[in-house]
């Protein structure tokens, strides 16, 4: 297993991280499923078009699923007011499996692996990877 680290920003943050996993691709042979995960409740690993409208539509569409205004009983067990970000990475999954072959992703050119997170406050998140 291998594994990165990346910066966030916090709230509505969206990193590139098809970079990174190329990068870890570099000497693996053969072919396979990769398994990518990112620990955390509270953002999310997606496949997508990287591109600030397709971004924007999925957010409004988290925000239309579960405000982030509503008030939520994890804010009264916990004192802790991003309980809409709990609820977004649930309904996303922190976790993405991507075809290789020879040191390569099989996925379009025109797609990415983007890590978004949700929470409040920056963050360093880890990203773990198995081949």
């Amino acid at each position: 297993m291998k594994s990165f680290e990346v910066f966030s920003k916090g709230f509505n943050s969206d990193i590139d991280i098809t970079e990174n996993i190329q990068k870890l691709l570099k000497g693996i042979s053969g072919s396979g499923i990769m398994k990518v995960f990112s620990p955390g409740s509270t953002n999310a690993l997606v496949i997508m078009r990287y591109e600030q409208g397709v971004i924007e539509d999925f957010k409004d569409t988290l925000e239309s699923i579960t405000s982030s205004s509503n008030s939520y009983k994890h804010q009264l067990t916990t004192n802790d007011s991003n309980g809409f970000a709990h609820m977004y990475s649930m309904l996303v999954g922190n976790y993405v499996l991507l075809p290789y072959k020879d040191n390569e992703l099989l996925i379009s050119d025109k797609h990415r692996i983007v890590l978004f997170d949700f929470d409040l406050m920056e963050t360093n998140r880890t990203v773990l990877v198995d081949f």
